[in-house]
């Protein structure tokens, strides 16, 4: 009978210590992937970061397009199909439109 108890607690002891390993890994199992997630949201940060820096630079961007858009028109018109206004009084209204925008 004694024997049969020590099996029993053998058992028992090599159940339960493969029972804690099987813990201990998926213990590092998840502090592994827990260490990835952090990184992950670490660069999603930085990209979101980027990404509002872009957004309001946006209105910027277009504004200059536009800008040299017309100044390119404009340069490729004479002084009489702009109505005679010459070209320096037409860019200094231009630019100064632009700062009342911003």
């Amino acid at each position: 009978m004694k024997l049969a108890k020590n099996v029993n607690r053998e058992l028992i002891i090599e159940s339960l210590l493969k029972s804690i390993r099987l813990k201990d890994q998926m213990i590092d199992t998840l502090q592994r992937e827990c260490t990835e997630l952090k990184l992950e949201q670490e660069e999603l940060k930085k990209n979101n970061e980027y990404l509002q820096k872009e957004i309001k630079a946006e209105p910027v961007i277009s504004y200059i397009v536009n800008d040299y858009r017309r100044i390119e028109s404009l340069l490729s018109t004479s002084d009489n199909e702009i109505g005679l206004e010459p070209v320096s009084k037409w860019c200094r209204s231009l630019s100064k439109s632009n700062n009342d925008k911003m």
